[in-house]
């Protein structure tokens, strides 16, 4: 019963309607008198709360003469309201997320210092995802695609990274290392809303990723034992490495027009 009423507040209701509420369950239609009683709340206390898990539509009210009768609603209601408030979450993050560029534009650039951050394990990698993720902006990716990425990481690329990417129209450019599983890859860019060039691996091997966004360079490798993430904050860095990614697009660009394009090995 602990384990209930703990979820139970956890999701927003105070401890007079879990008490009434439990009880509706148990003993069926009543007044808020007797479902007062029975926990000890003053009966204009009882009716009121009575009505608050009405409006929540945790509960149902009929009137029978002179007194309304109250009865449980049945507990998948729960859901619908836990889902009613991720609604009013999800709007308020998009609505904020949509202000995001408005607001780091009037930023003066001159006034922000460099700044650098560091990460490591999982949950700190899948923090700097999350960074990436929520900026918003089209994301400039050179990827290593490996074999021995660690579990927990994959999982959460494969899901809540990619279906956040997909639902909210994050377009990515992306370079990888031309291999038979890049290959299948890049035959799903139109359903993942990305654009991939692949470069020769013999010449060009990626030992680590490059993300450029916004203002942001993230460099990282998500190997197994070797999960580290650094993040560079600098628009003029950003610039930079922006330039060498241009370059290296186009001319992967060149490459898939002319295979046999001779490539100087330095």
């Amino acid at each position: 019963m602990d384990k209930i009423k703990k979820t139970l507040e956890k999701i927003g209701l105070n401890k007079n309607e879990i008490k009434i509420y439990l009880t509706s369950l148990s003993i069926g239609q009543s007044p808020a008198s007797i479902l007062g009683q029975r926990n000890n709340i003053v009966r204009s206390t009882a009716q009121y709360t009575c009505q608050s898990l009405v409006d929540k539509k945790l509960m149902h009210s009929i009137q029978k003469w002179n007194t309304f009768l109250y009865s449980p609603a049945d507990p998948e209601k729960l859901l619908s309201l836990i889902n009613r408030e991720y609604d009013v979450v999800e709007k308020k993050f998009n609505e904020t997320r949509w202000i995001m560029r408005d607001l780091k534009s009037i930023m003066n650039p001159n006034a922000k210092l460099p700044k650098v951050r560091y990460f490591t394990w999982v949950d700190g990698i899948i923090e700097m995802f999350e960074d990436v993720i929520n900026d918003w902006n089209t994301i400039y990716w050179i990827v290593k695609v490996i074999s021995d990425m660690d579990d927990e990481v994959s999982r959460y690329l494969n899901n809540d990274y990619l279906n956040k990417r997909v639902k909210w129209n994050i377009k990515a450019c992306s370079i990888f290392n031309d291999n038979k599983k890049t290959q299948e890859y890049r035959k799903k860019d139109k359903l993942m809303n990305r654009i991939t060039k692949l470069a020769p691996d013999d010449f060009f091997p990626f030992e680590s990723c490059v993300q450029i966004y916004w203002d942001k360079v993230a460099f990282y490798s998500y190997k197994k034992w070797e999960l580290v993430w650094i993040i560079v904050d600098n628009s003029y860095i950003k610039d930079t490495m922006f330039s060498i990614f241009k370059m290296a697009w186009n001319f992967a660009c060149i490459l898939e027009k002319n295979p046999d394009f001779e490539i100087e090995n330095i």
